[in-house]
């Protein structure tokens, strides 16, 4: 699977500007989506709650820390663009401070979206 995460990368889809997300039934464009080989789309918060919802509680806890670090670095970037003006030095540069989104990122979309929600429920009703 990671392997193939890894090709996946790479690659691109081309979308219609009215493709929905397969969850909410929203217009994709509207906000952060994750598109699939097998042509199913979701809205990033969307597939993350379906996943936290049919989740192991460890898988929950670290989808949970996952996010709670990218809300952190978020907001230590917003304290070091201030930083010129409010005088406040911060500990983090901006270098490190992207290579920590990164990494916590690439975590959450290997747990988020691994694999197609929809494709696996098809596949383990057949099964």
């Amino acid at each position: 699977m990671q392997r193939n995460m890894q090709g996946l990368k790479h690659r691109f889809a081309i979308l219609n500007a009215e493709e929905a997300c397969q969850l909410c039934d929203q217009p994709l464009w509207m906000r952060q989506f994750y598109a699939f080989p097998c042509q199913h789309a979701f809205h990033a918060d969307c597939l993350t709650r379906k996943i936290v919802g049919t989740c192991n509680r460890v898988q929950r806890r670290r989808i949970h820390e996952l996010q709670s670090q990218s809300v952190e670095i978020m907001k230590q970037r917003r304290q070091l663009r201030l930083a010129p003006l409010t005088g406040k030095q911060t500990g983090e540069s901006d270098e490190a401070l992207d290579a920590q989104s990164r990494r916590v990122r690439k975590q959450l979309d290997t747990l988020v979206a691994g694999e197609c929600v929809l494709l696996i429920k098809r596949l383990m009703s057949r099964g």
